[in-house]
């Protein structure tokens, strides 16, 4: 999914579970690729952000190297309760 955007992380988005792998609405088919099920008319973003989250921590994770010569402050998500 990334060979062709030289990309460190990639989403693949389906309209429906029934096209991804195993038919679930979400999934992680390498270290660094997920696929997600979004259909903008149902308009439930969940799996979408999640995949979104979890491609950006993998893609940054790809260039934190040594954790003990660099560190990557990640700035705060405020959370509305």
């Amino acid at each position: 999914m990334r060979a062709n955007r030289a990309s460190a992380a990639a989403i693949l988005v389906a309209e429906n579970a029934n096209m991804l792998p195993g038919q679930a609405g979400f999934g992680q088919v390498s270290p660094f690729d997920f696929v997600v099920a979004f259909n903008p008319q149902v308009g439930d973003e969940t799996a979408l952000m999640c995949g979104l989250y979890l491609a950006k921590v993998a893609a940054i994770s790809t260039i934190a190297g040594d954790s003990e010569s660099r560190s990557i402050s990640l700035p705060q998500v405020a959370r509305s309760h």
